[in-house]
């Protein structure tokens, strides 16, 4: 299915046999910058090639939790994996040798090809007829699929389009191909077109599947990340993230669901998996692809996506006016940890919400501000100290608050009973945190006077399983811990 402003992207793989650079690997790690200056590019230290033969990082769901029946993963999520290497410096062809897919889309080779869409049309101005002499397939969707060098790396990766043609079966990942057709870009995807009259490929044999680009930080390949020209049509895998929204489109609905870093997941090839928020990924893999203006990894089949559950349920995909979607990307500064929404007595002066502060420094809250989806807000003024919390509520006198050792009021926010929002803002209006709490499952059921509390502070706070209704005197105004754990 073909798509306005479609960019797909796709497997860069290292193979045991090395590869061909024609630069020293000694250096081999360099920044990227996406622009078209890329040259004299300062090396990158956090990233260099995979070893193909080094396995690769998997993590331990830890131990069931007895209070709350789930994996330790759900509610303390575990640090990512540490980034392997990866080479970001030109590797252009030497004379002689024959031209990769590297060499045409990597602006600092001599055999870049500059397309540009000049009408604005979708599709570039020229096309240029191309042979590749040899790539591996790494992934088929229907009857396109996607290609790499043998030896991967940055900007390896081409899609192929096969238009009103069939594809042979005995094309998959791992089959080596000889290609050739029209080159060309649609809506900024670099891609090759085979066609009844012209184009084709030649299989030349079978090898093992192609090994996936593991990318510690999700964020680097999802919209606005560094990496998303590089890897453009190179396979990756992600692990150790939580889905944190499972209706990104809403009321439109895409198959995503959009996962920590704002990195989204596509369901182009009917999974099994149903997405439900707060549900923990253990790994995905997939091309990275563009389409409907976002980034994305394109799972392959179900063997693709390892997924822990817990007891979290898709998003409900409504219109909203909210200033944030959900799903959107928090910078996690200061976390929502526990929420006073119908307390024992008038609920004015007595609820209140606590803020923890996560990081080892302190932070300054004064420009800040906290509001819900109807743009009620309190700005805030004052410091956390590292492991410590902030209390807001409805009055800073105990006598008034129900007991509460505040910090500061919430003025005209009111939290309303059973199912609100809240979120939070920096200075510069970036989104910290936000929390849509609800009182059907999987948000734990509470008596009046029973605060909602995050099990574990680590824990993806937009999941209701996650949290619990607290137990424990505070003071008249009901059952929590404001301020304390």
């Amino acid at each position: 299915m073909r798509y306005p402003k479609i960019m797909m992207m796709m497997s860069l793989t290292v193979f045991a046999y090395g590869c061909t650079d024609d630069t020293d690997t000694s250096t081999a790690d360099a920044s990227m910058a996406v622009g078209p200056d890329m040259a004299g590019l300062d090396a990158d230290s956090g990233l260099q090639f995979i070893d193909a033969g080094r396995p690769v990082n998997r993590m331990d769901s830890g131990s069931l939790d007895m209070e709350t029946g789930l994996q330790s993963a759900c509610l303390e999520t575990p640090p990512p994996p540490s980034q392997p290497a990866i080479n970001l410096q030109a590797r252009c062809r030497r004379g002689g040798e024959p031209i990769r897919i590297r060499d045409l889309r990597d602006r600092r080779c001599p055999d870049w090809v500059d397309f540009r869409d000049g009408d604005g049309d979708g599709f570039s101005d020229m096309r240029e007829d191309v042979e590749l002499s040899e790539v591996v397939v790494t992934a088929v969707y229907g009857d396109d699929f996607a290609v790499q060098d043998l030896d991967g790396g940055a900007y390896s990766g081409l899609w192929v389009f096969s238009r009103d043609r069939r594809l042979d079966p005995d094309v998959r990942p791992g089959t080596r191909i000889r290609l050739w057709g029209s080159m060309f870009e649609y809506y900024t995807l670099t891609e090759i077109q085979l066609t009844p009259e012209s184009g084709g490929l030649e299989i030349i044999g079978q090898a093992g599947e192609p090994l996936p680009l593991l990318i510690s930080d999700p964020a680097r390949i999802a919209d606005g990340g560094d990496l998303t020209e590089a890897l453009e049509s190179v396979l990756v895998e992600i692990q150790n993230v939580p889905v944190r929204s499972t209706a990104p489109d809403c009321p439109r609905d895409f198959d995503m669901f959009v996962v920590e870093g704002g990195l989204r997941v596509e369901d182009e090839v009917e999974l099994e998996y149903e997405p439900a928020r707060g549900d923990f990924i253990e790994r995905v893999v997939g091309v990275l692809h563009f389409s409907f203006e976002t980034q994305k990894i394109r799972p392959r089949s179900d063997a693709d996506i390892s997924v822990i559950h817990c007891n979290g349920i898709p998003d409900k995909c409504e219109a909203s006016e909210c200033v944030a979607e959900l799903g959107d990307v928090e910078s996690g500064e200061l976390v929502i940890s526990e929420i006073q929404d119908d307390p024992r007595g008038r609920d004015v002066g007595r609820e209140y919400v606590e803020l923890y502060n996560p990081t080892d420094r302190s932070i300054s809250l004064n420009g800040w501000w906290l509001q819900n989806c109807a743009d009620h807000r309190v700005d805030l003024q004052g410091r956390v100290q590292p492991g410590d919390y902030f209390v807001i509520a409805g009055a800073r006198d105990r006598n008034t608050n129900g007991g509460i050792n505040a910090q500061a009021e919430l003025g005209d926010l009111q939290l309303s009973n059973g199912s609100g929002s809240l979120l939070l803002f920096t200075d510069t209006g970036v989104l910290v945190d936000q929390v849509r709490y609800d009182d059907a499952a999987p948000w734990p059921r509470r008596e009046t006077g029973q605060s909602l509390e995050l099990t574990a502070l680590g824990g993806d706070n937009s999941n209701g399983a996650t949290w619990r209704a607290a137990r424990g005197e505070y003071g008249a105004g009901g059952e929590g811990s404001p301020g304390r754990r």
